[in-house]
Parts: structure tokens; C-alpha cells; sequence
């Protein structure tokens, strides 16, 4: 008795061990992990947070700047007298200073500083949200081609046990001595041929699951695995989107097109910045010093009554000639912005041929599920005619299991379309509303 609760324990645990280490990751679950730990999109969330940084220090350009001194001097003074001797009379001075200055004027260019450093964490943002745009149908083609793979390994499965079955008839058939050894000799070869498709069908699954769990940077990809969505009753709810319009609406909005907006209006404040360089700038200044001396017959808190000197001032820079070089620097920043209105209209085409690419690909895809179920069906009554016969004996079993393998390749062409149709589907309904939902 306690043997046999121990062995019920133990099988216990190893199903708890077991299924704690397949746990199932729903999309959402693999969505929300890699936005939080995938290391290309923490560098870029630090690219932004670097951003922010350059916009304070933009801003304190605008602060006065405060500096303090201290200097000590020590002379070394030798003097001759009548007797032809030599007096050392060294002297030791320490001089105090502090001077603060603060701009009032500089063509504005700390103004345009600061609202181009806006621009750019702006612009760091919306390459953060590109980016993770990316990794999302990324994930959402992964976890899709997941789910096919384990729909065609269920579909070999179900295929090796239905020829296994026949197979132990005609096993016993041929022992009495009812079919031929080339049947048996078939139905054997036919069983070897959906076991090693079945194996292949679990390596390409394997795979799969591979792929996702290094998109997730897991530590033990051998363990990932994924829930299993009730995708037919997602097809009712699948919807094709005009390309041009959807394009219309999704260029307002699309953070890579919004990334090269916020990219030429900072080249705007850099023309601005370089044209700053043609005007006067004015600082003003303030300042103390103080000095003590060892020499003088004065205490210290005297001395530095006595020898010190606030000043105070106005400095005016006024640009003259300067060999050309805020005239090229204008002409340059110009050709920036016109390098980044460029790219602007490349992003904004590629937005648009992306678009016209999902839209053309999900019409085909829904062509070729709609035509891959037609296909389906009628090779399903192709092949229930095909085993009436071979019951009967009217057809031999080549042909049988030929008709077997058409039903197999079309179960898994249907499948095939489908999922590259709701992927397709998905896609177009990312660019519209950016999000996936099922």
C-alpha cells in the first residue's frame, strides 16, 4: 500500500514539474515581456532618456554661471648691499576672486537650442514606438506560424493513426493469408512515409518555438510553448482595408512618419542656430578679488578690505568678418533640411508601397483560403469515395494511399492559407488601428 502511494506521488510531481516548466505564453504575455525586456528596445528607451538630458541642459544655457579662484604666489627676492653682501627677502601673496555671467543676448540661439532638443526627444520617442511596432508583428508572425505547425502535427498525427489502424488489418488479413505481401508490403511503406512526416512536421514546430523564444530572449527556450487561439471565430470578424485610404489615415499617425516630421523641424532650428551667428551677442558680468600679502603691515580681514576690487560690465561681441563661416554654416543646414524633407517623402512612399504590399498580400491570401477549402472539400469526397472502393477492393492500396496523401496536402494547404490570410488580415488592421487584437 505505501508503494502505491508513493509511486502516486511521485507521478505527481512530475507533473507539476512538468507542467511548470511547459508553461503556456498567451500573445499578450509574449507582447507584454518583450516590450519590457527586449534589449534593442531598452537601448532606444535610453536614446530617449539621453534626450531629455540634452532638453536641461539646453535650458540651463540660460543660467547664470557662477566660478571662484584661488591663487598663491611666493617671489623669491635676492638684494646686494654696500658690504657686498645679500639680503633673501621673499614675499608671499594669495589672491581671492569670484566672477559670475549670464547671457542676455545671442541671436536666440538658446532659444532655437532648446526647442530643437524638444524636437529631437520628440522624434526618439516615435522611434521607440517604430520600433516596437516592429517586434509586435514580429511576434504576432511568429506566434501564428507556431500555431500552424502545431495544427500540421495534429493533422500527421491524426493521419499515422488512421494508417496504423488500417495497417493492423491488413496485418491480420495477410497472416491468414487474405491480401498479397505486396499490400502488406505497402501499407508498411505508407506507415514509414506519415512517420517521418509527422517527425518533420514536430522538428518544423520545434523550430518555431525556437525562433519565438529567442525573439523573447528566454534563458530555457526548450521550455516555451504558447496557448492555442480559437481562430475560425476570428475569421467572421476579418475585414480588408482600402490601401489608399488606409494610408491617408495612417501617415497622420504612423510613428516612423512622425519621427521624420519631428526630423526636419529640427533641421528648421538648426538654419536658425546657424543664423544666430550674424547677429551681436551681449553677456553681462560681475566679479570680486581680494588679495593678501604677506609684506604689508595690515591684518588679513584689512587687507582684503584694502586690496579688493568689485567690477561689474556689459560685453558686446559684434561678428564682422568671420572667413565665410556663418554664411557656409547657413548654406549647409539648408542642405540638411532639404536632405531631411527627402527623406520624409522616401518614408512617407515606403509607408505607402508597405500598405499597397499588405493589402495586395491579404486579398491574395484571402483568394487562396477561400479556393484551399474548395480544394479541401472536394478532396474529402474524393477520398471518402477513394475508401469505399478500397474496402471493397476496387482500387488498390497505392491508390488508396495516394488519395490519403492528396487529402493530408490539402489539409495542409488550407492551413497554410489560412493563417497567412488572418497574418495578412492582422496586418492591415495593425496599420489602421495599431494594435492586434483577436
Amino acid at each position: 500500500m505505501k508503494i502505491k502511494y508513493l509511486i502516486i506521488l511521485l507521478f505527481l510531481g512530475v507533473t507539476l514539474l512538468s507542467t511548470k516548466a511547459q508553461k503556456l505564453w498567451t500573445l499578450q504575455e509574449c507582447i507584454d515581456y518583450t516590450l519590457e525586456n527586449n534589449l534593442a528596445l531598452r537601448m532606444q528607451e535610453l536614446d530617449v532618456r539621453d534626450k531629455e538630458v540634452l532638453v536641461q541642459s539646453a535650458r540651463n544655457q540660460m543660467l547664470p554661471n557662477l566660478s571662484g579662484s584661488v591663487n598663491m604666489t611666493e617671489s623669491f627676492n635676492f638684494s646686494g648691499s654696500s658690504d657686498n653682501t645679500y639680503t633673501q627677502g621673499n614675499s608671499f601673496n594669495t589672491g581671492f576672486g569670484a566672477s559670475a555671467g549670464v547671457p542676455l543676448f545671442n541671436g536666440f540661439a538658446i532659444r532655437n537650442s532648446i526647442s530643437q532638443a524638444k524636437v529631437d526627444r520628440e522624434a526618439a520617442e516615435y522611434n521607440l514606438e517604430s520600433r516596437k511596432n516592429n517586434v509586435l508583428l514580429l511576434l504576432l508572425q511568429s506566434y501564428l506560424d507556431i500555431l500552424m505547425k502545431k495544427e500540421l502535427v495534429t493533422i500527421a498525427e491524426q493521419q499515422l493513426a488512421s494508417t496504423q489502424k488500417d495497417k493492423e488489418a491488413v496485418e491480420i488479413k495477410y497472416e491468414v493469408g487474405e491480401v498479397s505481401k505486396d499490400i502488406y508490403l505497402e501499407n508498411l511503406a505508407q506507415e514509414a512515409r506519415e512517420m517521418a512526416t509527422l517527425n518533420e512536421a514536430k522538428n518544423n514546430l520545434a523550430y518555431s518555438r525556437l525562433v519565438m523564444a529567442h525573439i523573447l530572449d528566454l534563458e530555457n527556450p526548450e521550455e516555451f510553448d504558447v496557448v492555442t487561439l480559437k481562430l475560425p471565430e476570428v475569421m467572421a470578424k476579418v475585414a480588408l482595408y482600402n490601401a489608399a485610404i488606409l494610408f491617408n489615415e495612417t501617415k497622420l499617425t504612423w510613428p516612423e512618419v512622425k519621427s521624420a516630421e519631428k526630423n526636419l523641424e529640427s533641421s528648421e532650428y538648426t538654419i536658425a542656430q546657424a543664423k544666430s551667428g550674424y547677429y551681436p551677442s551681449v553677456s553681462a558680468f560681475a566679479g570680486y578679488s581680494a588679495n593678501y600679502y604677506n609684506t604689508s603691515n595690515l591684518s588679513f580681514s584689512d587687507q582684503l578690505d584694502a586690496f579688493s576690487r568689485p567690477y561689474m560690465g556689459v560685453n558686446i561681441s559684434i561678428p564682422i568678418f568671420s572667413r565665410f563661416t556663418n554664411r557656409n554654416n547657413v548654406k549647409r543646414a539648408k542642405l540638411n533640411y532639404d536632405a531631411m524633407d527627402l527623406q520624409l517623402a522616401q518614408v512617407e512612399n515606403q509607408l505607402r508601397e508597405t500598405i499597397k504590399e499588405a493589402y495586395v498580400s491579404a486579398v491574395a491570401a484571402q483568394s487562396n483560403y477561400e479556393s484551399a477549402q474548395k480544394t479541401l472539400d472536394a478532396t474529402k469526397e474524393s477520398f471518402r469515395f477513394a475508401e469505399e472502393k478500397y474496402k471493397v477492393g476496387a482500387i488498390s492500396p497505392y491508390d488508396y494511399n495516394t488519395s490519403k496523401s492528396q487529402l493530408m496536402q490539402a489539409e495542409s494547404e488550407m492551413l497554410r492559407s489560412k493563417y497567412q490570410f488572418i497574418f495578412s488580415s492582422k496586418v492591415l488592421e495593425f496599420y489602421k488601428n495599431n494594435t492586434i487584437t483577436f
